[in-house]
């Protein structure tokens, strides 16, 4: 007879064993709204890394041209001017 029961059970998708059904409509509500925070965090993690990667990418195309921050050729600050710029001097 108990087998039969919890073959009942997990066919009416009542995993939550020995409880009633307002109790397993409470942890049902708990799990989703844990879902939903998850869920979230994810979403503002990957938008924190999307614009780190975008931060990195603008940065790539700025210098690629220029001389970095803190940079002396021969005594002179070239920081931040293109190739051009250096060769005026």
């Amino acid at each position: 007879m108990d087998l039969k029961n919890d073959r009942e059970r997990k066919l009416s998708g009542n995993q939550t064993g020995n409880v009633s059904e307002p109790q397993a409509r409470e942890l049902q509500k708990k799990s989703s709204a844990g879902k939903i925070v998850r869920n979230i965090f994810l979403i503002i993690l990957l938008l924190c890394l999307l614009a780190a990667a975008g931060v990195y990418i603008a940065g790539m195309r700025y210098f690629e041209d220029r001389f970095f921050w803190n940079t002396t050729v021969n005594g002179f600050n070239v920081s931040e001017q293109t190739v051009e710029e250096v060769e005026d001097m």
